[in-house]
């Protein structure tokens, strides 16, 4: 055996104790023998023995009842230079925990279920508001320092982790030194004996005071934006980074009536007008893409079924550079798109009006008769003054109408002659837009007439009475009554204002009108349907936009039209064909008829409606025809397809510059129209076959009316 190195001993050995024993096994087995059959640990030993470095040394010796009264030791042997690592790599690891438990702020306890008292980590007392070095602590320590508003909720807790094996994971507050509360989280786990009894109870707990008042800051603001987003006269919305509505305020439940318990993302499109869906969709795609802001106009399904226009406008939101969604609202631009339509409606309709204005100025230049020049220009210059002053009236009312009693002053006090006595009389009444303008001129024949030949002729015996009433029907009559102080003779012949007087109430204001000529002057009865009389001032907020055609309703066409200017002289017509001219206004289908009449065609009505014109249709069959594309507020599209029908052909005579799509494809015309215009259409037309199809067209006749919205067509 090399000296220093002991022989090796076996692992363990089994002492006979009759044997010879060394004095120190003699010792030991005079302390331990009283302890006879008791596992003897002597962890001690071998710790005393560690400075014999480099030597194995029995580190653990067990001593236990043996047969015959003695006893049986068994050793273990372990290296001490090997044991001094392991202790040394323990330590280390302990300081490790230890500097990580500090610097991440964790408190660890421990509870021996079978002792009174816990343990716990200085970071666990502190956390818990008690002194760092208090080493242990008992249940009701612990629960005093726990928030009274969760002490019963923590202690719940625990007791369902050692009676029903619940894992104990909870967040209550503990009560610092100071009488402040702090926010920590609290995990735990429960250990067993082998018989499955509750032993003991390890936890950590770890400080998130800073987190909870961060989501108290969070829950507050969210709160904040729902509050504000509900209150808001807009629907506000939010969408995620994967594209997906995740919040919609609360207008928009009220103003769809969608359940407000389905998912935002499930509904928003469901309430978007079928038409504008793709567009939504592909703006929508294009934002999440590229992550920009947009904006777009559409169509929203109210609770009620009612389409209203809205702007949806959004902004990306970012978090850090991170793409997080968008933020949109959605804001009611109802009024704003009637606005523009009405605009476009008026900018139209004064192109239109415009161009019909020039048209019946030259219709009246066509259709006055008179004995001398002077007499000529005169009653052109009355004509046109009149047309004038109807103009002035609609544009003031922006084109609702005027009042009765404005119309017979205005004619009365531009033409009257004479000091005879004026008597007006009658009921606030407003005559609508579509009557004014063939009223004015009525009236103006009237006070015309009047003044050559009746009670405004001169001289102080004359008197003429206005008045007028509602009928019980609610239309409207109205006497003209003139007395001269003499006998008077009816005329020998009609002369062209009386003719002009019944072809406008007939024709053009729907109505009748009766000639009396009693013994001291003439008696005049004109009747109008309630449809073209209104009891409400013009000067009021107008229903709609659009004038004359807004009481009754009128089609705004919209499209391309090319007029065909031409001043040159008309060339001969071939004789006798018959062209039908469908105008409602009386004073163009009279220059149109006398413009036809000297380029020696035969002329079909004039029809002034849709109505009149089929009628017509049924009976005769024209060569050509000369189509108004608005009749009175009703489209021509039923006029247009019975004459492609019958394989007449026609030009659309219109005063629009864009027509739009009436539905069946015809050359246009543009008021107002000279004999060389008019001539040159009909060569063409009657050298050219017509199509030989329509297209589809919305159904006709159509009815317009004007809104709040614009025109729509019902």
């Amino acid at each position: 055996m090399a000296a220093g190195t002991p022989s090796q001993p076996p692992a363990s050995t089994t002492v006979d104790p009759h044997a010879e024993k060394s004095p120190a096994a003699r010792a030991l087995a005079r302390r331990v023998g009283p302890l006879a059959g008791l596992p003897l640990v002597a962890g001690a030993l071998a710790g005393g023995l560690a400075a014999a470095g480099g030597l194995e040394l029995p580190a653990a010796i067990a001593l236990t009842a043996a047969a015959g009264g003695g006893a049986v030791a068994v050793a273990a042997w372990v290296s001490v230079r090997r044991l001094a690592g392991l202790e040394r790599d323990r330590m280390d690891s302990e300081e490790r925990f230890r500097i990580f438990r500090r610097e991440a702020g964790i408190g660890m306890f421990e509870w021996d279920l079978s002792q009174p008292y816990a343990t716990g980590t200085p970071e666990y007392f502190a956390m818990m508001g008690m002194p760092r070095d208090k080493g242990t602590f008992t249940k009701e320590e612990w629960a005093e320092k726990v928030h009274p508003d969760d002490r019963a909720r923590a202690g719940d807790a625990v007791e369902a982790l050692v009676n029903k094996g619940r894992p104990y994971d909870i967040e209550f507050r503990s009560i610092m030194p100071d009488g402040s509360a702090r926010w920590y989280a609290n995990r735990a786990v429960l250990f067993r004996t082998r018989e499955g009894k509750p032993a003991r109870i390890l936890g950590a707990m770890v400080d998130i005071d800073d987190l909870k008042r961060t989501e108290a800051q969070v829950r507050e603001r969210e709160r904040m934006f729902r509050r504000m987003a509900d209150d808001a006269p807009v629907t506000v919305w939010l969408s995620d980074a994967d594209g997906r509505l995740v919040f919609l305020s609360r207008s928009y439940y009220a103003y769809t009536g969608h359940d407000p318990d389905k998912p935002p993302d499930d509904i928003w499109l469901e309430s978007i007008h079928p038409d504008d869906r793709p567009a939504v969709l592909a703006v929508w795609e294009h934002a999440n893409r590229t992550r920009e802001p947009f904006s777009i106009d559409l169509r929203a399904r109210r609770h009620d079924g009612v389409w209203r226009w809205k702007l949806d406008t959004a902004t990306p939101r970012f978090e850090e550079d991170r793409f997080v969604g968008y933020i949109g609202s959605v804001v009611d631009i109802a009024a704003r798109k009637e606005a523009e339509e009405r605009h476009e409606l008026l900018m139209r309709e004064v192109d239109h009006r415009a161009k019909n204005v020039l048209a019946l100025v030259l219709s009246v230049l066509r259709v006055t008769r008179a004995d001398s020049m002077e007499a000529y220009v005169a009653a052109v210059e009355g004509r046109v003054e009149a047309m004038a002053r109807a103009h002035v009236l609609l544009a003031e009312s922006r084109w609702y109408g005027a009042r009765l009693q404005r119309l017979v002053e205005d004619e009365l006090g531009s033409l009257r002659g004479g000091a005879a006595r004026v008597e007006i009389e009658g009921p606030a009444v407003t005559i609508l837009a579509d009557a004014v303008q063939p009223m004015t001129i009525v009236l103006h024949e009237l006070v015309t007439n009047a003044a050559k030949h009746g009670a405004l002729s001169g001289g102080e015996t004359g008197s003429l009475s206005v008045t007028w009433m509602r009928t019980p029907e609610g239309g409207l009559a109205v006497e003209w009554r003139e007395a001269v102080g003499h006998p008077v003779a009816p005329p020998s012949r009609q002369g062209f204002g009386r003719m002009l007087i019944e072809t406008l109430v007939a024709r053009q204001l729907g109505g009748t009108i009766t000639f009396t000529w009693a013994e001291n002057g003439l008696h005049c009865r004109l009747d109008l349907s309630a449809a073209l009389v209104s009891a409400r001032a013009p000067d009021a907020e107008p229903d709609a936009v659009g004038g004359a055609e807004a009481a009754g309703g009128t089609a705004s066409p919209s499209g391309s039209a090319v007029a065909a200017p031409d001043t040159a002289p008309p060339p001969a017509a071939p004789p006798r064909r018959r062209v039908l001219v469908v105008e409602d206004d009386v004073l163009v289908a009279l220059g149109l008829e006398q413009m036809l009449e000297d380029l020696k065609y035969e002329v079909i009505g004039p029809a002034h409606g849709v109505e009149d014109a089929l009628a017509l249709l049924e009976r005769e069959r024209p060569d050509a025809a000369l189509l108004d594309i608005n009749l009175g507020g009703m489209l021509s599209t039923a006029v247009a397809r019975r004459l492609r029908k019958k394989g007449v052909r026609f030009a659309y005579c219109t005063g629009y510059s864009d027509r739009g799509d009436t539905g069946v494809e015809a050359p246009t015309i543009i008021k107002p129209v000279s004999a060389g215009q008019l001539s040159k259409m009909l060569t063409a037309l009657l050298r050219n076959p017509p199509p030989n199809r329509a297209r589809p067209a919305l159904p006709s006749p159509v009815a317009w009316t004007h809104g709040t919205g614009g025109p729509s067509r019902r």
